[in-house]
């Protein structure tokens, strides 16, 4: 079978699609270590040499400019981490009525090797990984076998707009909170 069969055939693409949901069902049930990411990174690369592209192709590649893709990557993570820590984390405090867990990270404190191998594991599989994996392989997967039409540019714009969605309900939960007058207990 040629190149363009395996790019263009929708069989190839439901095998992925009920690989992933097979790995998703695994992952519910605790059949998978770790993470699902190592096992989905694996089948987007089988995927792409079978279909003769890169991850190039996909959108993986190096940036332009280092010094403004750094820049804004940190700035970025400056502005998530501010909004989780004034925002959702209190919102959530609020609402549940007790702050999270972090019982799980106590090997963590004072132990410099076990904080550098959770940060390596946490970009690896969280950040490099996911991005890879879902944004680079499967969306573009699902954006393929549409052949680029609006029909499969919906989810991304659908997600997109949850995402946004969600924050505005956030914030409006917060300031709704926030301008509220407290009654006196007691």
């Amino acid at each position: 079978m040629s190149a363009f069969t395996w790019r263009s055939s929708p069989w190839l693409a439901l095998l992925e699609f009920a690989i992933v949901a097979g790995l998703f069902y695994a992952d519910v049930h605790h059949h998978i270590l770790v993470s699902k990411t190592p096992y989905l990174f694996l089948l987007g690369w089988i995927s792409l040499r079978l279909r003769g592209l890169r991850w190039k192709d996909v959108g993986f590649a190096r940036p332009r400019n280092w010094a403004i893709a750094i820049t804004v990557g940190v700035l970025a993570g400056i502005c998530m981490e501010a909004i989780e820590l004034w925002i959702t984390q209190p919102v959530i405090a609020r609402l549940t009525g007790k702050m999270p867990d972090l019982s799980d990270f106590a090997d963590v404190a004072g132990n410099w090797k076990m904080l550098f191998f959770w940060l390596a594991l946490i970009w690896l599989l969280g950040a490099l990984g996911e991005e890879i994996v879902y944004r680079g392989y499967l969306m573009n997967r699902v954006a393929g076998l549409f052949r680029n039409t609006r029909a499969a540019r919906c989810p991304m714009k659908g997600l997109e707009m949850m995402y946004l969605l969600g924050l505005g309900v956030i914030l409006f939960v917060f300031f709704r909170m926030v301008r509220r007058p407290r009654r006196k207990l007691g």
